[in-house]
């Protein structure tokens, strides 16, 4: 069964929303920061990527495939991956700071890491919910949300750098757009 045309549309439209604020926030962030807080800024990014790709391994496929064959199952391992979120952020923020202290033991950097790992682990609750509403054909419910969450995080990030913040206030700003998202999709599921 193929997706029916508004699907495509919608996620065609969130994607470009995504991707334009996220090029356009992106060169405003690394003009602001400079080489140094960019670095760090990719650093910490980085690592706790690196953890959380670890950690999700094979999740949403997971996601997906029991949502789309048997909502009510599926609806039960999106309640459980969320139960097991909060020991999978505290996991992944020990595993990115350790790793950034192994690798710089700089007080500053081992801390954005740890930010960082806490932003990715606020988007993969929302990254879940959003693969539970696409698999459920509610394509339709992530646009808004996804939107505005997207125009939070733009205006967040200018502000903080804007007010001096550094790469710190970066982060902060994804933190807050990404929970905002994160309960606006769980509202949504």
């Amino acid at each position: 069964m193929s997706p029916p045309p508004r699907s495509i549309a919608v996620l065609a439209a969130v994607q470009a929303v995504r991707l334009t604020l996220g090029v356009a926030v992106a060169i405003l962030a690394a003009r602001w920061l400079g080489p140094e807080g960019w670095g760090l800024l990719g650093f910490a990014r980085g690592a706790a990527q690196a953890w959380w790709f670890l950690i999700g391994l094979g999740a949403l496929d997971l996601v997906t495939r029991a949502v789309a064959h048997d909502p009510r199952a599926g609806a039960g391992l999106v309640a459980g991956l969320h139960r097991a979120l909060p020991a999978a952020a505290v996991l992944g923020t020990l595993g990115t700071a350790l790793t950034a202290w192994a690798i710089d033991g700089r007080a500053d950097v081992v801390g954005l890491a740890a930010l960082a790992a806490l932003v990715a682990a606020v988007t993969a609750r929302g990254v879940v919910d959003e693969s539970a509403l696409l698999a459920a054909g509610h394509a339709r419910d992530q646009l808004a949300p996804t939107i505005v969450a997207r125009l939070v995080q733009a205006v967040g990030v200018v502000a903080a750098l804007w007010a001096g913040f550094g790469p710190a206030g970066v982060l902060v700003a994804a933190l807050v757009s990404e929970a905002l998202l994160s309960a606006a999709l769980a509202a949504r599921r």
